[in-house]
């Protein structure tokens, strides 16, 4: 596990969406299929990886399914700061992707993880769904606020992916 996310990891710093790719198909298939050795949260860390990655790459055919599966994923097993990163990446693919109802209804569950588990941290995804929602809306102030909030650097938009992954490291 611990070399298929430094793959993972590698891919992504490199923004190398076939690196992440091959990690990714390695840490799942090697997650399924030891269900003695399962690694709690390993899937929806390495699936939420994957889905930021395409995203980002504009590989948009399967991010929705990717998050669905993710989400599914954290809900069962992962730690709730997989399950809050999910939700902050559905709402910011959503909001990028102009379904403002399913961008609105993630990002109310995340912010609802946020009040009742007062030791997670909002994840930058979530504040940049609600910059894009607010520029929909041309509501710049509000925009603005919501990026100033945004505490990452490095990587560009491959950022998401490192934060989810380097998460799970922690949970």
């Amino acid at each position: 596990v611990t070399i298929g996310l430094v793959r993972l990891i590698l891919g992504i710093k490199a923004e190398d969406a076939q690196a992440v790719d091959d990690a990714a198909d390695g840490l799942l298939a090697g997650n399924r299929t030891m269900p003695g050795n399962r690694v709690p949260g390993l899937s929806a860390g390495v699936l939420l990886a994957q889905a930021s990655t395409h995203f980002w790459q504009g590989r948009n055919d399967d991010v929705g399914a990717l998050l669905h599966e993710a989400l599914k994923e954290a809900e069962r097993d992962g730690p709730r700061v997989l399950e809050l990163n999910v939700l902050a990446m559905v709402a910011l693919v959503d909001s990028l992707l102009s379904r403002p109802h399913h961008a609105e209804e993630a990002a109310a569950r995340a912010r609802a993880m946020l009040r009742k588990h007062g030791d997670l941290s909002t994840p930058p995804a979530l504040e940049f769904a609600a910059a894009t929602r607010s520029l929909i809306a041309a509501d710049l102030p509000g925009a603005a606020q919501a990026l100033e909030r945004v505490s990452i650097s490095g990587n560009g938009g491959f950022a998401p992916a490192l934060v989810a992954v380097q998460d799970l490291g922690q949970a």
